[in-house]
């Protein structure tokens, strides 16, 4: 066998297909965008980490795809009717599956959807979800003009 080959086969035989999230960027103006996420979310919220979940204990067989639950409590409501003051809010564990990770005792800016995707895991018919691909940024980082437009597109939003 030609020795040149070799590294070539091993190469081969080990090739693996790696997926990480893709996120489709709109690319119109920042108020565009806003109202764009504004839209497609049923629940956006200003809240704090105070706790994480992860429903996958199987030492063996983790995956980025597996849900974590993240426990808010809420600061304020920018989009959404809840009666409570602490909220769920499931993603994948990574950002390779497009999970969006939160750190416990930081604030964030939350926008969430309701999805049945991780029912089978939570047990729960719907759960508010979100993902790498959402607006979500801890709310230090968050723009002023940001939030202002939230706030204009819910008191809105409650008109209608």
């Amino acid at each position: 066998m030609n020795t040149k080959l070799l590294p070539v086969l091993i190469a081969i035989l080990f090739a693996t297909t790696s997926f990480a999230c893709s996120c489709v960027e709109f690319k119109g103006a920042f108020r565009k965008q806003i109202e764009k996420s504004f839209s497609e979310s049923d629940v956006i919220v200003v809240g704090k980490v105070k706790g994480i979940k992860k429903l996958n204990s199987n030492a063996l067989l983790k995956s980025s795809a597996d849900p974590v639950i993240y426990t808010f409590e809420i600061q304020s409501i920018l989009k959404g009717k809840l009666e409570k003051e602490v909220i769920e809010i499931v993603s994948a564990s990574d950002g390779a599956s497009c999970g969006y990770v939160f750190e416990t005792g930081k604030s964030y800016l939350v926008y969430s959807r309701t999805s049945n995707f991780f029912a089978a895991k939570t047990n729960n018919a719907f759960d508010y979800s979100t993902g790498l691909c959402s607006r979500n940024q801890e709310l230090k980082k968050v723009r002023k003009k940001e939030l202002r437009k939230l706030s204009r597109l819910q008191r809105k939003h409650n008109r209608i």
